[in-house]
């Protein structure tokens, strides 16, 4: 049994936060015929599995307020689905409904103790092209501790070791019994509420608006070009790294939608 720390129960849900993730091959003619793909994505995720436990495990409320981790073996979900479709029919990609049967549907109206940690889902198309997705719950796994899974399961699939073991030891986290006042405090602000926009007193009326999905797409040279620009931005004493195209990206978007909302600065 492992208590979840404070930390990993901000904002707790009946679905406990959820998030899923696709990842997307496309081939006409695999080296690999697809029977031999999932029995090697099952053997491996057996494998991968022992060293990454806690997700065979399963989740249970304590009085309906705290969440524990019961390491009990019960094994995550591992779909083999085909699909009359060819891969191309998904277009370039854009998120839309049609990708919700590529994923692992979870029944979040059974008890919390018979809901998997960790479901993925192959699917194969008529073309011969596959998708691969998971989903994997949040109050395990955060976005950091989720990709390291999957890189260590692709290196099992490849018959290598794992290049960076999973630390499980729990006691690291925990902030003594009673809890030290001489303990140092530091605000987290990435934990407060989401800020409003400026002027609104409320986000009631941003829930309240239809949310569009687009599909930009960007050259080398471009991305290249706003990577430039935010470097050669930067203080001549800076000695940080230099920019990444991530955050190229990120900080050209944040600047549109800030130009966008007609904020001032």
């Amino acid at each position: 049994m492992a208590w979840l720390h404070a930390l990993d129960r901000v904002r707790p849900n009946r679905c406990c936060n959820s998030c899923s993730n696709n990842l997307l091959l496309q081939a006409i003619n695999w080296l690999t015929p697809q029977d031999t793909i999932f029995a090697t994505l099952k053997t491996s995720l057996s494998k991968v599995l022992v060293h990454f436990y806690p997700l065979a495990g399963r989740l249970r409320w304590l009085d309906g307020a705290r969440l524990e981790l019961d390491c009990n073996a019960k094994g995550v979900q591992l779909i083999d689905a085909r699909s009359e479709s060819e891969l191309d029919d998904l277009g370039d990609f854009t998120p839309s409904p049609d990708f919700h049967d590529l994923i692992p549907q979870i029944n979040y109206l059974a008890p919390i103790e018979e809901i998997p940690l960790l479901s993925v889902q192959l699917t194969k198309f008529q073309c011969g092209g596959i998708t691969l997705s998971y989903i994997i719950s949040h109050a395990v796994v955060d976005g950091q501790s989720a990709l390291h899974f999957i890189s260590e399961w692709a290196r099992v699939a490849r018959h290598e070791p794992l290049a960076a073991s999973p630390f499980l030891d729990r006691k690291l986290l925990r902030a003594g019994d009673p809890p030290s006042a001489q303990q140092p405090r530091i605000h987290h602000a990435q934990f407060d509420p989401p800020p409003l926009l400026i002027g609104q007193s409320t986000n009631e009326n941003e829930r309240k608006k239809e949310t569009t999905i687009a599909m930009l797409k960007m050259s080398k040279i471009q991305v290249e070009i706003l990577r430039n620009q935010a470097n050669t931005a930067r203080p001549p004493n800076d000695t940080a790294r230099p920019h990444t195209r991530y955050e190229a990206i990120a900080g050209h978007i944040w600047k549109c939608a800030c130009r966008a909302r007609k904020h001032a600065h």
